[in-house]
């Protein structure tokens, strides 16, 4: 857009209140912990960064859709329960001022019906808390009969599990406020615990005196399993049930606070599965969340209980070593001890279906804690991404992280993403040289492909092919060869 970039739109679009709920997923070349923040700060609900793994974006999409789902389902919920219980309070007003107007045999057939008909639990009490009325959704949500209710005291039929929470404070409140509303535990008379969502108003008598106490209350379980899936789609993969990113960078940020004042030395690892796009394209995604369920369950196997794994993307894992008393030399061995029982692990084929087995190899990289250049959590877990790319970029089956590794991975990431403008802007220079047979004759033309750099002028295929491989830009950059060749070829 030339008006303007990402962050800025994602900022416009939050300014919009019909648009402000949108999930907002940033995708970019841009490796700085500065920008990262930005974009979050902006309103932006994750972060991928550039090359992307396509099953990895649709996974990570499909999460935040069904958080969005989720979380509009919850304030509608929230939205009917407050309207329901507002209605209801005011109805009860109203049957109040009808009653001291003399007006109480008119309305008795209107509070009556509403009384029989609500779908929420009503329980009335006199002044002494005990039970003289309850309606039908008052037996259905609790269990208890009206026979049964009737005479008893409200607070043995309402047991708190939250002691804090006890009848007598909230009969203090109505002492002063008249009406209390809140989130409670109660037990139906199977012994089953739920959540409700409950109001308790006074009437009271000319001279001020409570004569009776009226509640009402909603069974709220369909909301609390909501909240609680939401909460687990917020901090947790559904796949794997690891902890996601987020979750996972705020671990990191406890076990270094605990070796920055313990004097104490950790590793950070990040390690994914070799060839993981193959095997989707190959087999589907169903085969795809397999492995990666055995993934996860052969990593936490070979980690110890008090290590921390998380699924960061895609394939990609991230573990964080409880910190003990070690040096960094003895915090880079067992850092390695743990990745040779990954691979070690990795050894026994996955079963899949009837057509037999699947056989997976792993890449990592490790930073390790304390250093100079690691000193927060995303920049500790960044270290060890860029580790992994530097073994991936390398064959290597594993890499611990050095500072050049980063300028190496910065220049390779502005490659990238000037590869697609040189192709565009027709910056790829192609040069025809003759091929001869041996008695001198025309056998065929040989095409040389250079990249006419504008700030590092010509560039030789070993400098940007293996770029274009690896971010699939290799397909354009084919076509863009054919095509100019076709072009030359008709003139």
């Amino acid at each position: 857009m030339p008006d303007m970039d990402g962050l800025e739109m994602c900022r416009r679009l939050k300014k919009r209140q019909e648009l402000q709920h949108i999930p907002v997923i940033f995708i970019t070349a841009l490796i700085d912990t500065d920008t990262e923040e930005k974009g979050f700060e902006a309103g932006a609900v994750d972060f991928i960064r550039k090359p992307i793994s396509l099953p990895s974006v649709r996974a990570r999409v499909r999460t935040h859709i069904s958080l969005k789902g989720m979380l509009d389902h919850m304030v509608e919920l929230n939205q009917t329960l407050s309207e329901r219980l507002h209605q209801l309070d005011q109805l009860n007003w109203r049957l109040m001022q009808e009653q001291k107007r003399g007006r109480a045999a008119d309305s008795g057939n209107l509070y009556e019906q509403a009384f029989m008909s609500t779908s929420e639990g009503i329980a009335v009490l006199d002044n002494e808390g005990k039970i003289t009325a309850v309606n039908p959704s008052y037996s259905r949500i609790t269990g208890y009969s009206e026979a049964e209710a009737l005479g008893r005291y409200h607070d043995v039929l309402d047991v708190r599990v939250d002691k804090r929470l006890n009848s007598t404070s909230i009969l203090d409140y109505l002492g002063v406020h008249n009406h209390w509303s809140g989130e409670i535990y109660n037990r139906r008379r199977n012994g089953e615990v739920y959540p409700e969502l409950r109001t308790i108003s006074t009437i009271r008598a000319d001279d001020d005196r409570v004569t009776h106490y009226v509640t009402v209350f909603n069974d709220i379980t369909s909301l609390k399993e909501t909240e609680q899936r939401l909460e687990e789609l917020t901090w947790r993969d559904p796949v794997t049930g690891f902890p996601n990113r987020a979750l996972f960078l705020d671990q990191l940020s406890t076990v270094l606070k605990l070796c920055h004042h313990g004097g104490m030395a950790t590793a950070v690892i990040v390690v994914d599965i070799n060839n993981f796009r193959y095997i989707n394209e190959t087999f589907g995604f169903d085969c795809g969340d397999i492995v990666i369920q055995t993934f996860a369950e052969r990593l936490r196997n070979a980690c110890h209980e008090d290590d921390s794994i998380a699924r960061l993307s895609g394939d990609e894992f991230g573990i964080v070593l409880a910190p003990k008393q070690w040096t960094l030399d003895e915090a880079y061995r067992i850092a390695l001890q743990l990745f040779g029982r990954i691979q070690e692990a990795l050894r026994e084929p996955v079963p899949y279906r009837s057509e037999g087995a699947l056989t997976i190899e792993a890449t990592g990289g490790i930073a390790l804690y304390p250093t100079e250049s690691s000193d927060m959590p995303s920049l500790a877990l960044r270290h060890a991404e860029t580790a992994h790319r530097n073994a991936k970029d390398s064959n290597r089956a594993v890499a611990v992280f050095e500072d050049s590794m980063s300028e190496n991975i910065r220049r390779q990431v502005a490659v990238e993403s000037e590869l697609a403008r040189a192709i565009t802007e027709n910056e790829i220079a192609m040069y025809a040289q003759s091929q001869h047979s041996p008695d001198r004759e025309l056998a065929g033309i040989e095409l040389l492909v250079r990249w006419d750099h504008p700030e590092r002028g010509l560039l030789g295929p070993g400098e940007f092919i293996p770029f274009a491989e690896r971010t699939r830009q290799i397909v354009a950059l084919e076509r863009h060869i054919v095509r100019v060749c076709w072009e030359c070829w008709l003139r």
